[in-house]
């Protein structure tokens, strides 16, 4: 069992570590900028079917796509309708 949490807390670490990369290679970050995020990154699964963020809600983070596709929609006469798709590596934001 031991094995295994280190495993995740490895993994974990890495993915923060080309995040941040990736983050710098869009706009240079300072140091202080770095040391916040990597302090500060959680990693999160939403499952299949599940909503990040519903209608009405408040978002107070952005997101990072590292695996799967997102989609955000509307609903208009009850009916859904697409207004874009987030992908892996695309950053998310909530616009109002």
């Amino acid at each position: 069992m031991v094995s295994l949490i280190k495993e995740s807390y490895c993994l974990r670490t890495i993915f923060r570590e080309e995040l941040l990369e990736y983050l710098n290679s869009i706009h240079p970050l300072s140091q202080s900028t770095l040391e916040y995020l990597a302090d500060n990154l959680q990693e999160i699964e939403v499952p299949k079917k599940k909503f990040l963020l519903s209608q009405g809600c408040i978002c107070h983070s952005i997101y990072f796509v590292k695996k799967g596709l997102l989609r955000c929609f509307h609903i208009k006469n009850e009916i859904e309708i697409n207004s874009w798709f987030m992908k892996e590596n695309d950053v998310i934001i909530a616009i109002a």
